[in-house]
């Protein structure tokens, strides 16, 4: 459950103050991530399943053993919360997991402004002065650059 709330929450991508040493740096993107996807990979799938063979064990398709329970209609209630809840859990991790990675890409965006490689400008028209080779692009941690 932390998994799924650390996905959504600011303290899945900066470390918390109370954590001694990391306090303030950023999360490294696949120490949530793989957990997450992982977890989602086997979860949902399992609960999708066993969701599609408990519906038959309902319908009287197939038969299910009571096991330990008083009555097979017991043992089918277990497996449905069970189940529902893998299925559930294992959807959520898959959906935070997607936005958790769309918030954290580095994604490049077009500079405005920006000189084209080999133009008479050359390098230092990137943003920043930096000498990328004449790179018309910037990622999304960097400010816009200031006009003027």
């Amino acid at each position: 459950m932390f998994l799924l709330w650390g996905l959504v929450r600011p303290w899945g991508q900066v470390f918390p103050r109370w954590t001694p040493f990391l306090r303030g740096r950023r999360v490294p993107r696949g120490l949530p991530l793989a957990p997450a996807l992982l977890g989602a990979a086997t979860l949902a799938p399992y609960g999708v399943v066993g969701t599609g063979y408990l519906a038959l064990v309902t319908a009287g398709a197939v038969t299910m053993g009571r096991g330990d329970f008083p009555s097979e209609g017991d043992a089918l209630l277990v497996g449905w919360t069970g189940i529902t809840a893998f299925a559930v859990y294992g959807v959520a991790l898959a959906v935070a997991a997607r936005s958790y990675w769309l918030r954290t890409r580095t994604a490049r965006l077009p500079v405005a402004g920006g000189s084209t490689p080999g133009s008479a400008a050359g390098p230092a028209a990137t943003p920043g002065g930096g000498t990328s080779g004449g790179s018309l692009c910037r990622t999304v941690d960097q400010p816009p650059p200031r006009p003027g």
